[in-house]
């Protein structure tokens, strides 16, 4: 085939594709135009998608980042920011309507306070972002006055409900904002929001109520100073007192103990005199019955001796008898001549006087 004829059914091939292409463009242009939403929606990390079906109505959600497909005229898009807003209650201005004055709240006992600052951090549900757009439109309408609607008559309600005196206590204070969130959250639900978070600065008092507030604290402080001292006290009287107990206890072991050794030593020492006493009497009955043997020995032998003296005198009696009365005057004569005869000069009685007086 000639390169000319080549030419002509190139350059051919190329008008063909350009006008398909042009045409194509053309088509894709009217659909985009012809459609609200056109036919592919771009879905960011920070966005949820609805997907709105016109045949039925039904609504589709979908939050996954990237491109969506849609058909023309038959499905619609919409596109909602999820990311966290912060709805700020500070000064004394209203700025926007995430930025309004400052929560004034009247207490249970009558009186006033404020908090300098707070904050309520809110966002979208995701798998119920059908119900901001029910409410709000497909828009920014759901940041502007939902909060409002809700966040400082609850707040007010729920810190209402305690004194003054109360809710400066942190445990308090704690415990009426989760109970405002969980308040304002199902409050939320039905608009398709969630709470994150609700942070409050301390509670403002006027000047007069913060003075007495503050000479409040410091005699809490003086009182549990007191009360620790107090407890100190007490549990110092406690250990002593245990102390005592300890060492009166000892005591009363060691008493107790010794009066036992004691004891067991006199119980000793009295079986042992006990014992000494049964030697002794015992050695003293054997040494006396010993001595009245010896006694009866020698009683019978003087007996024996006497006796037979007695014989021999009864014996000499008999042979003096026998020989008369000139035994009995020669015996007489005997003991005469043994006899020592002293002869003194004759003294009167008034002598004796005289000489004993002398003397």
């Amino acid at each position: 085939m000639p390169a000319r004829a080549l030419r002509r059914i190139a350059l051919r091939l190329l008008e063909v594709v350009a006008i398909v292409g042009l045409a194509a463009l053309g088509v894709l242009y009217v659909l985009k135009n012809a459609s609200s939403t056109g036919f592919l929606v771009e879905v960011a990390d920070h966005q949820v998608a609805l997907l709105v079906d016109n045949r039925d109505g039904s609504v589709r959600v979908d939050d996954t980042p990237g491109y969506h497909a849609l058909i023309p005229w038959v499905q619609d898009a919409y596109r909602l920011d999820k990311s966290p807003i912060e709805y700020l209650m500070k000064g004394d201005q209203w700025a926007n309507y995430n930025q309004v004055p400052k929560l004034t709240v009247r207490a249970k006992d009558g009186s006033s306070f404020w908090f300098d600052s707070v904050k309520v951090q809110y966002a979208i549900r995701p798998e119920d972002a059908w119900k901001v757009t029910r409410d709000a439109g497909a828009e920014y309408g759901w940041h502007m006055g939902t909060m409002d609607a809700f966040a400082r008559s609850i707040l007010r309600d729920e810190f209402g409900l305690h004194t003054a005196e109360e809710v400066v206590r942190a445990e308090v204070l704690r415990d009426a904002t989760l109970r405002a969130k969980a308040k304002l959250g199902a409050a939320l639900a039905h608009r398709g929001l969630v709470v994150h978070e609700i942070l409050t600065s301390k509670p403002v008092f006027p000047n007069e109520y913060e003075s007495v507030v503050q000479r409040r604290k410091v005699a809490e402080r003086e009182m549990e100073t007191i009360t620790q001292q107090l407890e100190q006290l007490s549990a110092s009287r406690v250990d002593r007192l245990a102390k005592l107990e300890r060492d009166k206890s000892l005591a009363e072991a060691l008493a107790r103990d010794q009066l036992t050794k004691s004891l067991a030593k006199a119980q000793r020492d009295a079986e042992r005199a006990r014992a000494e006493a049964d030697n002794a009497y015992e050695a003293k009955v054997r040494a006396g019955e010993q001595r009245r043997a010896e006694l009866l020995s020698q009683a019978d032998a003087s007996v024996e001796k006497y006796t037979k003296e007695a014989e021999g005198f009864r014996a000499r009696a008999d042979a003096m008898a026998a020989q008369g009365e000139l035994a009995v005057l020669k015996k007489l004569i005997e003991n005469l001549a043994k006899t020592e005869i002293v002869l003194e000069p004759f003294e009167s009685l008034d002598d004796r006087v005289r000489r004993a007086a002398v003397k």
